[in-house]
């Protein structure tokens, strides 16, 4: 399954979405992104127990998000 999720900031695709022991994993790219972030990014999303977005630039970490 794939997708395009639009936000004010550029548009998400979404290649991967799959469903493992943990909840979901969704990953894609930022597209149209530059303006804001001044780069686009592959993002992973986990969703479940322990739920987590992580922004990837050129096969680096960039950022890692969790809930407080």
């Amino acid at each position: 399954m794939s997708g395009l999720g639009e936000t004010a900031d550029g548009e998400w695709a979404v290649y991967v979405c799959e469903r493992n022991a943990h909840g979901w994993e969704l990953c894609g790219i930022t597209q149209g992104t530059q303006h804001v972030w001044g780069d686009t990014y592959w993002f992973e999303l986990r969703l479940g127990p322990a739920v987590r977005l992580n922004f990837w630039g050129n096969q680096v970490l960039i950022r890692s998000d969790k809930p407080c």
